[in-house]
C-alpha cells in the first residue's frame, strides 16, 4: 500500500503543473467554469435583447416614416392634380419625369403618357427649341424665371404666364427642372379693358369740361343778346318818359316797352326751362318727356311722336332726372347729326324698370365700332349716358345701322310701390 501512494504523489504532482490544469481538487474548479460561463451567455442574451429592441424601434420608425412620406407624397399629388394651373417636371435633359391633369389634357394625353417625352413630341420645332433653350438658361443659372407669351388657339389669341424654376438634390447640383403655368387671356383683357375705360374717363373728363365752358358761352351770350340787350332799350326809353311832354305822345313808347317786357318774360321761361323744365318736377317724367317731344317739333321742324303705355312708374327724383336729360340729349344729336325727318320717343315699365326709347328715321351708324369706343367722335354724350345709367343700376342698349335709323333704349331700375 505504501508502494502504491508513493506512485500516485509525483504524478499527480506533474499534472498539477501542467499548463492544462490550473488546478485540481474536489470539483469546485469545473463549477466555476461553469459559473462564468453562464454568466457571459446571460451578458451575451441582455446584449443581443437590446439589440433586437433598437431594430424594433428603428425598423418601427423607418415604417412609420415611411407612411408619413406615403402620405405626404399622397398629399402633394392630390393638391397638384387639384390646382387650376398645368404643372410639369422635366429632368436634367429636359425629358419630362411627370405632369399634373391640366398639363395632360391640354396634351390630350393621360399623365402617365409624357413619361420620357420631350417639348418636340407636342410642340413645334420652334417652340420646342425655345421652350428647351429656356430650360437650358433656368437650370444652368439656377433661377427662377417667368416669362409671358401669346399664340394662337382655335384663332383666337391666348396669352399663357409661366414660371419654371430649377430642382437641385441634397448636394445642391441641379437634377431637372419645374414649371407651372396658366392661361391669363381673361386677366390681360380685363386690363385692357380697364386701360380703355380709364382713358375713355379722362377724354370724358375733358369732355365735360369743354362743354361746360360752352354751356356758360351760351348762356351768357343768351343773356347777353336777348335780356341784356332788352333791358338797355327798355331804360332807354324810360329815360325819354321822363321828359315832360303828354300823356297822348307817350302811348306808343309805352306800348313798345310792354312788348319788350313780354319778350323778357318769354326768355326768361324758355331759360328756366332748359336749365331745370318745371313740369317735369311737377307732373313726373311722362309729362315731361311729351312737353319734351313738343318742344322740339316747335323747335326744328321734325316730327315726333310720343307714346306712353299709361303705367304708374314710381321713379327716384335722380332717375326721373337722368332719363330727361338723356332724351333732351338724345334728340339734340338726331337733330344735328341723324338727318331724320321722324322720331319716336316711347316709355313703358314693368314691375321692376321703365324703358324710355329713342327711335329715328335717319342715316344709323354701326352701332357695334361705338359701344367698343364710346369715347371717340360724337359718342361721348352716349358715354356719359351710359355711365350715369350704369351707376344708377340701369343701362344702355344701342341698335343701328348704316342707312336703317337708331333706336336707343335706356332701362333704369323702378323706386317700388308708391307709398300712401
Amino acid at each position: 500500500m505504501k508502494g502504491k501512494n508513493t506512485i500516485k504523489e509525483p504524478l499527480l504532482n506533474e499534472l498539477k503543473s501542467s499548463k492544462y490544469i490550473t488546478s485540481v481538487d474536489d470539483g469546485s474548479t469545473l463549477k466555476n467554469d461553469n459559473s462564468e460561463h453562464e454568466k457571459k451567455i446571460e451578458e451575451q442574451t441582455a446584449e443581443l435583447k437590446a439589440t433586437s429592441e433598437r431594430l424594433k424601434r428603428q425598423i418601427t420608425q423607418h415604417i412609420l416614416k415611411e407612411e408619413m412620406l406615403r402620405k405626404s407624397e399622397k398629399k402633394y399629388r392630390v393638391l397638384v392634380e387639384n390646382l387650376p394651373q398645368n404643372i410639369f417636371h422635366k429632368d436634367r435633359n429636359s425629358v419630362y419625369v411627370s405632369c399634373n391633369k391640366n398639363y395632360a389634357d391640354d396634351l390630350k394625353i393621360k399623365p402617365e403618357q409624357i413619361v420620357g417625352k420631350t417639348d418636340y413630341d407636342f410642340y413645334s420645332k420652334e417652340l420646342a427649341e425655345k421652350y428647351r433653350a429656356d430650360d437650358k438658361s433656368i437650370m444652368e443659372s439656377g433661377t427662377v424665371k417667368t416669362i409671358e407669351e401669346m399664340y394662337v388657339q382655335n384663332g383666337n389669341e391666348v396669352v399663357v404666364q409661366t414660371v419654371k424654376a430649377s430642382i437641385k438634390d441634397k448636394e445642391g447640383n441641379v437634377i431637372g427642372i419645374l414649371g407651372i403655368f396658366w392661361d391669363i387671356t381673361d386677366h390681360k383683357n380685363a386690363e385692357k379693358k380697364l386701360l380703355e375705360y380709364q382713358n375713355q374717363l379722362r377724354a370724358l373728363s375733358s369732355q365735360i369740361t369743354a362743354i361746360e365752358e360752352q354751356e356758360r358761352e351760351k348762356f351768357a351770350t343768351y343773356v347777353h343778346d336777348r335780356i341784356g340787350q332788352t333791358l338797355f332799350v327798355i331804360k332807354m326809353k324810360l329815360e325819354m318818359l321822363q321828359k315832360p311832354e303828354s300823356l297822348k305822345e307817350n302811348k306808343e313808347p309805352l306800348k313798345g316797352i310792354l312788348t319788350m317786357i313780354d319778350q323778357l318774360i318769354e326768355y326768361s321761361r324758355t331759360l328756366t326751362s332748359e336749365l331745370s323744365p318745371s313740369i317735369l318736377h311737377q307732373l313726373g317724367l311722362s309729362a315731361g318727356l311729351e312737353w319734351l317731344a313738343e318742344q322740339t317739333h316747335e323747335r326744328e321742324g321734325i316730327i315726333v311722336q310720343f307714346e306712353d303705355d299709361k303705367q304708374s312708374k314710381y321713379l327716384s327724383n335722380d332717375i326721373s332726372i337722368l332719363l330727361f336729360r338723356a332724351v333732351r340729349e338724345l334728340l339734340i344729336n338726331i337733330t344735328k347729326h341723324a338727318k331724320a325727318q321722324k322720331v319716336k320717343v316711347s316709355i313703358r315699365s314693368d314691375e321692376t324698370s321703365v324703358r324710355v326709347c329713342v327711335e329715328d328715321d335717319g342715316i344709323g351708324f354701326n352701332a357695334s365700332e361705338t359701344i367698343s369706343s364710346l369715347s371717340k367722335n360724337n359718342s361721348f354724350g352716349l358715354f356719359s349716358i351710359k355711365e350715369r345709367l350704369n351707376y344708377l343700376g340701369g343701362h344702355l342698349e344701342i341698335k343701328s345701322t348704316p342707312g336703317h335709323g337708331t333706336r336707343i333704349t335706356l332701362h333704369a331700375p323702378l323706386k317700388g310701390k308708391k307709398e300712401s
